[in-house]
């Protein structure tokens, strides 16, 4: 029986901003009110928060300044509140362009990297299906190679994608992959500097050919062509998964809303000063905070694979899954997954 260590899986499950089941799949309902509480006392904890309190500082004492100057030194610093008004649209503009663009992200990345693992599950259903591992146990062998082959394309995207190298590699594949020189072959291509997906997608497409050459597992050519297919289709969702992990925003883009909105934030006290008197202050600080905070969300949400998207959990998931098809078809699983 395989075994499931949820420590990691429970701790990158926590970079999700919701509260959802297992894989981030379905949603858990949760009342309004609580909802409200949570994100109410939470708001000092808050990662958003924490990433714009100096901005929001800088701002909140600037406008202390512009009242202490205002109001107590008499200086006129009031500035024609139609022109900050004018402003006011092109930045609401400008930053509803840029959450759009990285939910848009976002969702695509979530969606490639789904597609992605639904691929792999597929594929190794189809080998343990296809691969008659009743008839002998060299059958049963071959198809746990094209398993471990098919599984190792996931582990490589995920090392790629996250920017580290795949925690506990040996430990997480050893399962799935009986063949301790095929390990150490597919560790390698993991470890080398060329790309590690289609270094691995190469290995399964070889191990797939090999063991339909064979002909003694019941493999057909048509189910052969298929499993590459598989593997094709893998290729492809980990190749666009690259895609929006390596191609971001342009900084001209995102440099400019950022100088807008702060430039913005800073001029706003000399809008409030004269009709609000010291409340210019905590007025600045409010909404210095909420404009901030969507645009450091927006941030977040530009580099999906580096936090918003649980990849060590999704990983950890599809192991479980592919170890439970194993275990259902009587082959040999020993191991832990960690």
């Amino acid at each position: 029986m395989l075994h499931y260590s949820t420590e990691e899986n429970e701790k990158d499950e926590r970079m999700w901003r919701g509260y959802y089941h297992r894989s981030g799949e379905r949603p858990v309902r949760v009342p309004f009110s609580v909802m409200w509480l949570r994100a109410l006392r939470s708001v000092i904890s808050s990662r958003v928060l924490d990433a714009t309190k100096y901005v929001v500082m800088y701002t909140t004492a600037f406008s202390g300044v512009v009242c202490f100057v205002a109001l107590k030194l008499g200086v006129q610093l009031g500035i024609d509140i139609i022109a900050h008004q004018l402003c006011s649209v092109a930045l609401g503009l400008m930053l509803v362009a840029r959450t759009t663009n990285a939910y848009e992200r976002f969702w695509a990345a979530r969606t490639k990297f789904s597609e992605l693992l639904r691929e792999c599950y597929d594929g190794c259903r189809r080998a343990l299906t296809w691969c008659d591992t009743d008839r002998s146990a060299t059958a049963t062998h071959d198809a746990k190679r094209i398993v471990g082959a098919m599984i190792s394309i996931v582990a490589a995207s995920e090392a790629q994608l996250a920017v580290t190298k795949t925690f506990k590699l040996r430990a997480s594949l050893a399962p799935f992959v009986q063949d301790g020189v095929e390990l150490d072959t597919i560790e390698e291509a993991l470890q080398d500097d060329c790309n590690p997906v289609t270094a691995t997608a190469d290995i399964a497409g070889q191990v797939i050919s090999q063991v339909y050459r064979k002909g003694d597992t019941g493999l057909t050519e048509y189910q052969a062509i298929e499993l590459d297919n598989n593997v094709a289709r893998m290729l492809r969702a980990a190749s666009e998964c690259e895609v929006i992990a390596r191609t971001p925003t342009p900084l001209e883009f995102n440099f400019h809303a950022i100088r807008f909105l702060t430039i913005w934030c800073f001029t706003l006290p000399f809008v409030f000063v004269n009709k609000l008197g010291w409340v210019t202050i905590p007025a600045t600080c409010v909404v210095s905070y909420a404009l901030m905070a969507i645009d450091e969300i927006a941030s977040v949400m530009d580099n999906p694979f580096q936090g918003y998207i649980p990849l060590l959990a999704l990983w950890a998931d599809l192991r479980l899954d592919v170890a439970r098809l194993l275990e259902e078809r009587g082959v040999d699983v020993s191991g832990s997954i960690d």
